[in-house]
């Protein structure tokens, strides 16, 4: 009768591929979750190369700066056919603990098949930088008005007094009515992008392409939605041309 804590070398050898090629942003979600690794060296480079009853060991980063984590199995797994279920375990658990959402249909079988990631930042194209530029050019004005450099008497308010309806006077006036709106508008975008599209397709909390996405979203509103958006479409036409 076979040992059943034994490991076949073949049957290793496949999970470790299987990880690699499909759960990478998983393995980085795990060291996030259980070993306290950032979400920055905790990326794309993350990857399996070994694992045990006790242990999972994985490395990140590049050659020549590798670095490697241990992973404590607790409690060890008891036999090897119970590797599967205590990956998914794990990684559900490290979702749940990144706040990353696991995707509709996904359920306890934890497959990275049928669902795509998006692993980086997709910075503005064509028309969104209207918006990105609109929203900036906000910002300066308020903190031109609130740092008095707009204001009559200035340069500036020359300027304004010259060209823009009611002068400096209704300029200030005018972005700082708006000021609560926008501001308002802009963390509710924030907030609606990170609750329903990053923690969705694996974007990590913390991580660069986070904290880019937020602040793009931040000076640009409705673009930044359409743009994830036609991100993951565009993923998922390649992960359904790549099924066929």
């Amino acid at each position: 009768m076979a040992d059943p804590t034994s490991i076949p070398p073949a049957a290793k050898a496949r999970t470790i591929a299987h990880m690699n090629k499909d759960h990478t942003t998983d393995l980085a979600h795990i060291l996030q979750h259980f070993n306290g690794v950032s979400p920055s060296a905790a990326n794309t480079t993350t990857r399996m190369v070994d694992i045990d009853l006790a242990s999972i060991t994985a490395v990140t980063g590049r050659e020549p700066d590798l670095h490697t984590h241990v992973v404590p199995l607790d409690p060890p797994m008891a036999k090897w056919d119970d590797r599967r279920q205590r990956l998914i375990d794990m990684t559900m658990a490290a979702r749940a603990a990144l706040g990353v959402v696991t995707p509709e249909g996904e359920g306890d079988h934890g497959a990275a098949h049928g669902r795509v990631l998006v692993k980086g930042f997709y910075p503005p194209r064509g028309a969104d930088w209207i918006s990105f530029v609109a929203v900036s050019f906000y910002w300066v004005c308020l903190a031109a008005v609130r740092a008095g450099v707009a204001a009559e008497g200035t340069g500036l308010g020359g300027w304004l007094d010259w060209g823009f309806p009611y002068g400096a006077g209704g300029f200030g006036w005018l972005v700082e009515a708006i000021f609560v709106p926008v501001l308002g508008i802009h963390l509710g975008e924030v907030f609606w992008l990170e609750r329903t599209r990053l923690s969705r397709y694996g974007v990590a909390r913390g991580s660069t392409a986070w904290f880019l996405w937020l602040g793009s979203v931040f000076l640009e509103g409705l673009p930044a939605f359409f743009r994830f958006d036609g991100v993951v479409r565009g993923l998922e036409r390649k992960l359904e041309r790549k099924g066929k």
